[in-house]
């Protein structure tokens, strides 16, 4: 096959613009996306879509919401774990522990393996607001499931992390999980080590049952006492300040906008590597603005349908995710969340079902009251992943330097990436982990994101003589 770049693919790939389709960054390679079919012929090829989302209606009291939400989630899982150990990919967030909770329940007296990914005691960066890891979640939901064993993992720095050409190798292309690859496979290669063929995730939860609800949505909806009153019951509660949830309710969060907060649509100079005349040469900044927001995240929180449609174009990153993690372990994904029969009964729901008596995500909580401790149920504190990142990206300092010397080689790189502020970012190394969080996405996606599409692109550079 040819090996000739899609220019405007990789521009949108590099400004994380989720848009792309079944393009990929090569111009005569497609992707077969899930709910399509690919029709071969001996004339030619047709994809057709066996699957789109649409609303339908739905129950309407709460308690069938609640019901018909845990059958069909139980449904899935059961469907999934009929042959061999079943492995749940664990943080101690809502979304994995349903997943791991329900599993061991219905698959009582039998164990389940939980792998969950913790940090050791090095140099953590972690948001404001947010907390290192889940091992308190984690022990809790252990007490609640006899059958559920967890094994906690510290994984070291991964060598895709030091020397991404054998991901390459396997793959053919860059992957959007650069920044946490290396991390992730730890969990992937424990599985692998206990002789698990296919990996539970709660991964799309969010674009499922335990999607958060949105306020605007409701007011879209026709519903804007609604979102008023809740509004101020999740303020009461705890959960963020009343004039924050009206601005997004009613104003689209404009005043957080004129206040500086966040990039503005189609600012990919926040976040991306992208070279500005490349991204210019693509018109990267005029398809931020008609997504919405930087990187397809639209500033007005989504409602249900729409946080549809966004993983639907997001369908091509998510398939070469999972495929690169099977492609380095051979160890397969599966989330029982993404399963096509409970996304249709989500989408039979009105917003209030997500957002309710003060509380987001009311329905994936109130569904799976009876399989969580109120650690994880209650629990509103986020749990950042792969803390250690700033720590490992520190141990591997000198070969970054070297890895964009050899970038700097590549035509193709100097065209596509922004190597002169990678190289700023690399001479202006933060002293800590906060410096490097209070950065932003700079050093923890910016500059790692550009290495390794940049690595990508030498790779495939013929003038590089490979």
């Amino acid at each position: 096959m040819p090996r000739d770049l899609d220019r405007q693919a990789l521009a949108e790939f590099v400004a994380l613009h989720p848009g792309m389709g079944d393009r990929t960054v090569y111009r005569d390679i497609r992707h077969v996306l899930p709910g399509t079919t690919a029709i071969i012929t001996a004339e030619r090829l047709r994809l057709e879509a066996n699957w789109r989302p649409f609303r339908r209606p739905g129950p309407v009291k709460p308690s069938e919401w609640t019901e018909g939400a845990r059958e069909l989630l139980e449904r899935a899982i059961c469907d999934r774990a009929r042959t061999g150990p079943v492995a749940v990919s664990l943080s101690g967030g809502l979304d994995s522990s349903i997943v791991a909770g329900v599993a061991a329940a219905v698959r009582a007296p039998e164990s389940v393996l939980g792998i969950a990914l913790v940090p050791g005691d090095q140099d953590l960066a972690v948001h404001p607001g947010w907390v290192p890891d889940g091992r308190p979640q984690l022990e809790a939901l252990a007490r609640c499931h006899g059958n559920l064993r967890i094994d906690h993992i510290m994984p070291p720095v991964h060598r895709v992390d030091v020397d991404p050409t054998h991901l390459f190798v396997a793959t053919g292309q860059p992957i959007g999980l650069a920044p946490n690859i290396g991390w992730l496979l730890g969990a992937w290669q424990h599985a692998q080590a206990a002789g698990v063929q296919m990996l539970m995730t709660g991964d799309e939860g969010e674009m499922s049952i335990t999607h958060r609800g949105s306020l605007s949505a409701l007011v879209r909806q026709g519903e804007p006492a609604r979102a008023a009153l809740e509004a101020w019951r999740l303020a009461r509660g705890g959960q963020g300040r009343l004039r924050d949830h009206i601005d997004m309710a009613f104003f689209g969060g404009t005043w957080n906008l004129i206040r500086g907060k966040g990039p503005r649509p189609g600012d990919w100079r926040h976040y991306s590597p992208i070279h500005p005349d490349f991204a210019q040469e693509a018109g990267v900044t005029e398809l931020l603005i008609e997504e919405g927001f930087p990187g397809g995240f639209r500033h007005r929180p989504p409602g249900y349908r729409e946080a549809v449609d966004i993983y639907m174009r997001r369908r091509a990153g998510t398939v070469d995710n999972i495929a690169a993690l099977r492609a380095l372990t051979g160890v397969d994904h599966t989330s029982p969340f993404s399963d096509r029969r409970v996304v249709d009964f989500c989408l039979s729901l009105p917003e209030r079902a997500f957002v309710r008596d003060g509380r987001f995500r009311w329905l994936a909580r109130e569904a799976f009251r009876d399989v969580l401790p109120a650690e994880v149920r209650d629990n509103s504190v986020k749990a950042e992943q792969n803390a250690e990142w700033f720590h490992n990206l520190r141990l591997r300092r000198d070969r970054l330097h070297e890895q964009l010397e050899e970038i700097e080689t590549s035509p193709l790189a100097r065209q596509a990436l922004d190597l002169p502020r990678l190289k700023r970012l690399l001479d202006q190394w933060p002293a800590t982990a906060e410096a490097a969080t209070a950065a932003g996405p700079a050093y923890r996606s910016t500059l790692v994101r550009g290495l390794h599409v940049g690595s990508f692109l030498r790779w495939l550079d013929p003038s590089n003589g490979g």
